[in-house]
């Protein structure tokens, strides 16, 4: 009795048809939303501070009204 509950496994082998699921269910969506990523950051103009005329609170004067 010892020797079968030794023998068996929790969890049968289902073959490629797992690696397949496990590809289209992780790798897939993960890949895609990279991919989003990486063209939003590339499409998005870059952000120019000299065009807002505000004082700047490091040199120690705060803009006022």
């Amino acid at each position: 009795m010892r020797n079968q509950q030794a023998t068996r496994t929790s969890k049968p082998s289902r073959g490629s048809g797992d690696l397949r699921r496990r590809l289209v269910r992780h790798h897939v969506p993960l890949a895609l939303a990279s991919g989003v990523v990486l063209l939003l950051f590339m499409t998005v103009p870059r952000f120019d501070a000299s065009k807002y005329t505000q004082g700047n609170i490091f040199t120690g004067t705060f803009p006022r009204a």
